[in-house]
C-alpha cells in the first residue's frame, strides 16, 4: 500500500483503533451497521427464509469522494441464497465491483439471516503499535472472545496460531480452522488491522486524487473505473475514537437500539 503522499500522524503510537459492526434484525430483515475510526455505514438485507429480496445501504462517513455509489452493485446480491458460501459469494469479481467494507456488511445480514440469529455486536479493540508490538480484542455482546498478540502482522499469541501471518492466505486458514462466529470473528480481527493501519498517516486534509495510489486500482468500487480516475479523499472524515466510540445508527433503527449514539466501550 504506498501510502508515501500522506504526512505522517504525529499522535501515532498514543492511541486507540475501534470498530463496531452491530447487527439487528427480525424474520424478515437484517441490518449490519459498521463504524470505525474510518467508517460509517450500513447495509440492510431483506429475505423470504431462504433468499434476499431486498437490498438497502448507506455511506454516511466514508474515505473517498465516490464511495456513495457502492450501494448501486450491492443490488446485485437480491436473489442470493442465504446459505450461500463464501467463495461464491465474493468470487466472479464482485470484490472489486464493490465497497469492501459494504460487501462484508452485506454478506454479515445474510449469514445472521441464514442463521436464524439476527443481533449481536462486535467490538474490535486494537491499541496503536510501539516497536510494530501490539494486541487486537475483539468482543462479542460486550464479552472478550478473542486476544490476539501480534508483532507486525504476525500473530505472536495465543501459541496455536503463533507465526501465522494476517496477510498472504489468512482467509483460506482461517476457513481451515473455524467456522460460525469464529470464523466471521476472525476475518473481523483480520479487516481491523488492516484499516487500523491508516492510523499512522493523515488522509482527511488535502483531497488527494485517488489516482495518485495506482497499486491499489482494481480493489474495490472506488480503486476501479470509471471512479478511479475522478475519486479525491474526502475532508475531515477521520474520528479519533481512542477515548470511547462514537456510533452512528441509520435512521430506521434509531427508535430500536436503547443506547446512546455517543456509546462508549471501556
Amino acid at each position: 500500500m504506498a501510502l508515501t503522499i500522506y504526512p505522517l500522524n504525529p499522535a501515532y503510537g498514543t492511541g486507540v483503533f475501534r470498530r463496531r459492526l452491530r447487527l439487528v434484525g427480525d424474520e424478515v430483515s437484517v441490518t449490519a451497521v459498521l463504524n470505525d475510526d474510518f467508517h460509517s455505514m450500513w447495509c440492510r438485507i431483506g429475505h423470504d427464509g431462504t433468499t434476499v429480496r431486498s437490498v438497502e445501504a448507506d455511506t454516511i462517513r466514508i474515505p473517498k469522494t465516490t464511495c456513495p455509489g457502492a450501494v448501486v452493485p450491492l443490488q446485485e446480491l437480491v436473489g442470493t441464497a442465504l446459505n450461500s458460501d463464501r467463495k461464491s459469494f465474493y468470487g466472479s469479481g464482485r470484490a472489486g465491483r464493490n465497497c469492501t467494507h459494504l460487501l462484508d456488511l452485506a454478506r454479515l445480514a445474510i449469514q445472521r439471516a441464514g442463521r436464524g440469529r439476527f443481533t449481536q455486536i462486535f467490538d474490535i479493540v486494537l491499541p496503536d503499535a510501539v516497536d510494530d508490538d501490539t494486541v487486537v480484542q475483539l468482543f462479542i455482546d460486550g464479552v472478550l472472545a478473542y486476544d490476539w498478540a501480534l508483532h507486525e502482522d504476525v500473530i505472536v499469541a495465543p501459541a496455536a496460531f503463533a507465526g501465522r501471518r494476517l496477510f498472504a492466505g489468512f482467509a483460506e486458514w482461517a476457513g481451515s480452522q473455524f467456522e460460525g462466529d469464529a470464523l466471521d470473528s476472525a476475518l473481523m480481527i483480520q479487516k481491523a488491522y488492516f484499516v487500523a493501519r491508516g492510523r499512522r498517516y493523515i488522509f482527511d486534509q488535502q483531497g488527494a486524487a485517488t489516482s495518485l495510489e495506482p497499486d491499489r486500482e482494481g480493489r474495490c468500487f472506488t480503486f476501479s473505473e470509471p471512479q478511479f480516475s475522478v475519486a479525491h479523499d474526502m475532508i475531515g472524515y477521520v474520528r479519533d475514537y481512542s477515548k470511547g466510540l462514537g456510533e452512528i445508527l441509520p435512521p430506521h433503527l434509531r427508535a430500536r437500539i436503547f443506547t446512546s449514539v455517543s456509546e462508549k466501550l471501556s
